[in-house]
């Protein structure tokens, strides 16, 4: 009886594992600029409702050839990023994740590849939760920035069931190399994708034809628009969304703010506009 309860467990266990859902977002999706270039940006956000340590997964990704060329990948036209804070750049004295590649499936598909290095006893907590956090990044350059960039995830049937739970050995302490043949991650078959986020607005394209530039120089921020423009004011926030400061002069000062990256909401009597920017 006993072992007949421990079977009933574990099978109870793994359904409920397999029948976890996973979703994908778009957060921070905005166009900015180094002064040369144009790019579109985002982060890619990921939840559960079952909190879990994640394995291994792929993501794909679809766009505009017209904003950004064919072949984004091998053109370099695109970046796979992992900012500290993202799951991608978690580490345990070594790298929780290995194998972190980008390549054109298509000529307006690109796919994002990650896979586990460390075994799940090495991963501290649960990286997947039933909040939304940060997975990576990604960075387009546009070729035409004037077009609908027209990104978005990839949801055909054949692209689906790409992530897995963090495979063992499921011991604590030592740094733990993934044994994921003898130790397997359970694959999760319920995803959902929400690319709502990924659109900009019509404003912002039309704003973006006037190359508005923000640059740093020292401790001081400065913007560039067009004379026939008026800047009511802007807002500067940190990439969490925290408001840091705000002002309506066209240069100001940013010595308080530590080194790192900031988004910087533009208002002027002409439309709003956000941009990232490196302090």
């Amino acid at each position: 009886m006993k072992r007949i309860s421990i079977t009933t467990a574990f099978l109870f266990v793994a359904n409920l594992m397999l029948a976890q859902s996973i979703t994908f977002t778009f957060v921070n999706s905005q166009n900015t600029t180094d002064g040369v270039d144009d790019f579109f940006e985002a982060d890619i956000y990921i939840e559960s409702d079952t909190d879990f340590k994640l394995g291994s997964g792929q993501l794909y990704f679809n766009y505009n050839t017209v904003a950004f060329g064919e072949n984004v990948v091998g053109s370099g036209n695109f970046e796979y990023l992992f900012p500290a804070g993202s799951i991608l750049a978690e580490e345990n004295i070594l790298e929780i994740y290995k194998d972190r590649n980008a390549a054109d499936n298509t000529s307006n598909r690109v796919s994002t590849v990650f896979q586990q290095l460390l075994g799940s006893g090495s991963i501290p907590a649960n990286n997947v939760t039933t909040t939304a956090k940060h997975l990576f990044s990604i960075k387009m350059r546009y070729q035409d920035v004037t077009q609908d960039p027209m990104v978005s995830f990839e949801t055909g049937t054949v692209f689906l069931d790409q992530f897995f739970t963090a495979c063992g050995p499921e011991s604590g302490g030592a740094i733990i190399i993934a044994d994921c043949p003898n130790f397997p991650g359970v694959q999760i078959l319920d995803d959902n994708f929400d690319s709502s986020g990924a659109t900009l607005s019509t404003e912002a394209f039309k704003l973006e034809a006037h190359k508005i530039q923000v640059s740093t120089k020292g401790d001081t921020l400065h913007f560039a628009y067009p004379n026939t423009f008026h800047l009511r004011g802007y807002v500067i926030y940190s990439l969490s969304g925290l408001r840091l400061r705000s002002g309506a002069e066209n240069q100001t000062i940013i010595s308080a703010l530590p080194n790192g990256a900031y988004i910087i909401r533009m208002n002027f009597q002409e439309g709003t506009l956000s941009k990232k920017f490196i302090k």
